[in-house]
C-alpha cells in the first residue's frame, strides 16, 4: 500500500488508445491525431477526454492515461482468449497483421503511481515499449500455455464473443502505439518481455489480487473550488479506478 500526500489536486480521466482508431502500421504517439469521426470508439474516447476539460480549466492538473491491451486474466479479451488457447483451439486472430500495444497490469499500477508524482498533464500512452503484431502475440501465448495453435480465430468468432464494436476496437483493429511521454519522463517498465509477462499472468490466476494505491489528498489551493466549503481533504483506496469526476469541479 502506497501513501501519498499532495497539496494541489491532480485528476486522472481514464482514456484508451482506441482514440487513435485503426491506423495500420503507423507509429502513434501522444502527438498523433485522433481517429476518424466515423470511428465509434475513437469518437467516444475523445468525448470522454473532453468531459474532463472543466477540471483542467479550473487549474487542476489533469492526465489522460490512454491504456492499451492490459495483460490481466480479468481483462475481457484475455478472458475470451486464454480458455481457447489452453485447450488448443487458439491461434492468430483476423488477418494476423494488426498491431497490439500491450502492457502488464503491474506496470499500469506503477505508471499511475508515477503520474501522481509527475508534472505531466494531458494525454499519456500507457502501453509498453514493444507493440507486436497479433500473429506474434498468439505465438507467445501458445508457448505460455504449452499448447499447439490448431486453429486461427476468425473475425466472426471475435465479433460473436465480444460484440462487433468491441471486437473491432480491441482485437481486430491495428494500433501501433508507443509510450513516448512516459518514457521521456523517466518511467521504467518492469515488464518488457511479452512471453514472460504472459506466463506470469497465467500463473496469477483469475483470483489474483489487484494492487491498491492509497491516496491521502488535500486541496488547499484557494484558486480551486470544490463542492465543499474550505479546504477539501479526501482519503481512499483505488484499484486503477477514477480519482475524480470532472463535473464535480469548476473554476472560481
Amino acid at each position: 500500500m502506497l501513501c501519498i500526500k499532495v497539496t494541489h489536486f491532480a485528476g486522472r480521466s481514464q482514456s484508451a488508445i482506441g482514440i487513435y482508431g485503426d491506423r495500420g502500421d503507423e507509429i502513434l504517439t501522444e502527438s498523433s491525431s485522433r481517429g476518424p469521426t466515423d470511428d465509434y470508439l475513437a469518437s467516444l474516447t475523445f468525448d470522454w477526454e473532453m468531459a474532463a476539460a472543466p477540471a483542467a480549466e479550473a487549474g487542476i492538473r489533469v492526465v489522460y492515461p490512454r491504456t492499451g491491451l492490459v495483460l490481466s486474466r480479468r481483462a475481457q479479451l484475455m478472458e475470451r482468449l486464454v480458455p481457447l488457447f489452453k485447450i488448443g483451439l487458439g491461434g492468430p486472430i483476423g488477418d494476423e497483421r494488426q498491431w497490439w500495444s500491450w502492457i502488464t497490469l503491474s506496470d499500469v499500477i506503477r505508471a499511475f503511481d508515477h503520474l501522481i508524482g509527475s508534472d505531466l498533464e494531458g494525454p499519456v500512452n500507457l502501453v509498453g515499449t514493444s507493440p507486436v503484431r497479433q500473429k506474434q502475440f498468439a505465438e507467445h501465448l501458445v508457448r505460455a500455455v504449452h499448447r499447439p495453435a490448431v486453429l486461427p480465430v476468425p473475425k466472426l468468432a471475435m465479433r460473436l464473443a465480444l460484440g462487433a464494436e468491441k471486437a473491432e476496437a480491441i482485437g481486430l483493429s491495428s494500433t501501433r502505439v508507443l509510450p513516448e511521454r512516459l518514457v521521456d519522463d523517466g518511467f521504467e517498465f518492469s515488464d518488457a518481455d511479452l512471453e514472460t509477462a504472459l506466463s506470469r499472468m497465467l500463473k496469477q490466476g483469475m483470483t489474483a489480487s489487484v494492487p491498491h494505491l492509497r491516496f491521502d489528498l488535500l486541496v488547499d489551493d484557494p484558486a480551486v473550488q470544490t463542492p465543499f466549503a474550505g479546504p477539501f481533504a479526501w482519503s481512499g483506496s483505488e484499484s486503477a479506478e477514477r480519482l475524480i469526476h470532472p463535473n464535480r469541479w469548476r473554476a472560481p
